[in-house]
């Protein structure tokens, strides 16, 4: 695939996902996340041979990222965080 090929896939896919995310708001979010935060990670943080393997299947579907954070000993609930004494 050419580069040209990929810019207009990609562009293809934004127009889709902005159709989308009117309809499916929560759908919406995981795609955003998916291209805000997934590949710009392989893009930068990757080496070449890893970039070789994950980043065309990212861009073409074949595998949708996501983003997750964990702390040991805190969570999401506000009532429950643990701080440092």
């Amino acid at each position: 695939m050419t580069d040209d090929q990929l810019f207009y896939i990609v562009c293809y896919f934004s127009v889709i996902f902005f159709q989308i995310s009117s309809l499916f708001p929560n759908e919406a979010v995981a795609v955003r996340i998916h291209h805000t935060v997934f590949i710009p990670t392989i893009e930068t943080q990757c080496s070449e041979e890893q970039k070789s393997m994950w980043l065309k299947k990212a861009h073409n579907y074949e595998i949708i990222g996501t983003y997750a954070q964990t702390e040991i000993g805190h969570g999401s609930s506000i009532l429950l965080t643990l701080t440092a004494k």
